[in-house]
């Protein structure tokens, strides 16, 4: 399995059906740097050092994740949340 397949993989199973406030790229990557509670260093996933979000369209976003060796991209898919405000995390591909 590739860094970019595992870093996926860990964000599906982490994030999937997750409610996200926004689209936006502070609030995505703030929630995948969240870190498990009750601890002060263990993150959900592996930290991230360089991010990029870019919307492709209603339900997909363009992100980037950049390391000081190594970068990858992938597509998220979200649905709108049942509330009408916030979306909902479906997956990265």
């Amino acid at each position: 399995m590739s860094i970019a397949e595992s870093y996926k993989c860990s964000i599906n199973n982490s994030f999937r059906n997750v409610v996200f406030m926004k689209r936006d790229e502070d609030v995505v990557l703030k929630t995948l740097c969240a870190k498990a509670h009750g601890s002060e260093t263990i993150t959900i996933i592996p930290p991230i050092q360089g991010f990029k979000l870019e919307k492709m369209d209603e339900t997909h976003d363009k992100v980037s994740f950049g390391f000081d060796d190594y970068s990858f991209v992938g597509t998220i898919t979200w649905r709108p949340c049942a509330d009408g405000v916030n979306v909902v995390f479906v997956k990265i591909e």
